[in-house]
Parts: C-alpha cells; sequence; structure tokens
C-alpha cells in the first residue's frame, strides 16, 4: 500500500513538472504539447481527472497542451471506473 501511494506522489510530481515546462514554453510563444505516461496507480487512485484539472489550472494551461498516455496494460485491465476518468479528462479537453 506504501508503495502504491509513493507511485502516484511521483506521478503528480512528474505531470507537474511536464505542465510546468509547457507553461514556460507557452509564455516563450512555442504552442508545444507535452505527453505524460501515467503509472497504472494514478489511474487506479480515483482522483486523476481532477488532480490533472487542478495542474493545468495552477500552470495556466489550456487543456488541449496536454496528451495524456496509457500504457496498454492499464487500457487491458478496464478496471471499473476507468471509463469514466478518460471521459471526465475528454470532456475537459485533454
Amino acid at each position: 500500500m506504501r508503495l502504491t501511494r509513493t507511485l502516484e506522489i511521483i506521478g503528480a510530481w512528474v505531470l507537474g513538472e511536464a505542465c510546468r515546462q509547457a507553461a514556460i514554453w507557452w509564455r516563450s510563444g512555442r504552442r508545444l504539447r507535452v505527453s505524460v505516461n501515467l503509472f497504472a496507480d494514478q489511474v487506479r487512485a480515483g482522483d486523476l481527472a481532477t488532480v490533472v484539472q487542478c495542474t493545468l489550472r495552477q500552470y495556466g494551461l489550456p487543456p488541449e497542451v496536454l496528451e495524456l498516455e496509457l500504457t496498454e496494460n492499464i487500457a487491458m485491465a478496464a478496471e471499473e471506473g476507468l471509463r469514466d476518468t478518460l471521459l471526465t479528462l475528454r470532456m475537459l479537453g485533454v
């Protein structure tokens, strides 16, 4: 259980750093998209959409700047709630 929480924290940090860098690029006029690979534990935590929305807001980025990548293992597991999370992210514009 402790490792799971650690991976969630690392995943949130990686997402934040990617968005921080993208914000620097956007402010300098470079309209680049960033892609972030997700950990399975990030997706399982159930608050991914909220974390993503808060992170984008924190750095003032439009959602279309961010691309989230799921591994095949995450997609194939198709755990309950995954579809809803992905739909929510899509509705946010990610």
